[in-house]
């Protein structure tokens, strides 16, 4: 019932987050969602570019993750726990790198600690998973 549940959940939190981030990536890449230029100010990026590609490369971890994981291979919770530190890891970087990372400053930025949860959740539950498989029955 736990390995069940376990599943189930990190399903859910990579599906959301493989969704979520590729979308994103996407979105920026493209142009379609803009942000303001000032927010690269004193990061190495000069454009949005690099950084929707950064970010369509999270998403990618997520969604290998999801696969491992629907397919219940030997290495879906070693997925897991990585795509969980990238997520981690994306977020970090985004709120040292472009210091928005309040609320009054972008309503977007108030993501950010859900987001990091998130990333946290899915390497947390990847751990367990592993540690419920290496678990002698």
């Amino acid at each position: 019932m736990l390995d069940r549940l376990l599943r189930l959940a990190l399903l859910a939190l990579t599906g959301l987050i493989a969704v979520s981030a590729v979308s994103g990536g996407v979105l920026i890449v493209t142009g379609i969602d803009k942000f303001p230029p000032e927010w690269l100010d004193g990061t190495p990026f000069g454009d949005y570019l690099w950084p929707g590609i950064i970010l369509f490369a999270v998403g990618l971890s997520s969604a290998a993750a999801f696969v491992a994981v629907l397919a219940r291979r030997p290495f879906a919770a070693v997925a897991s726990i990585a795509a969980g530190i990238v997520m981690v890891g994306w977020i970090a970087g985004e709120v040292v790198l472009v210091q928005q990372n309040s609320a009054v400053t972008s309503p977007r930025a108030a993501m950010e600690p859900i987001y990091a949860a998130l990333g946290i959740g899915v390497a947390l539950l990847g751990a367990v998973s592993l540690r419920s498989r290496r678990a002698p029955r």
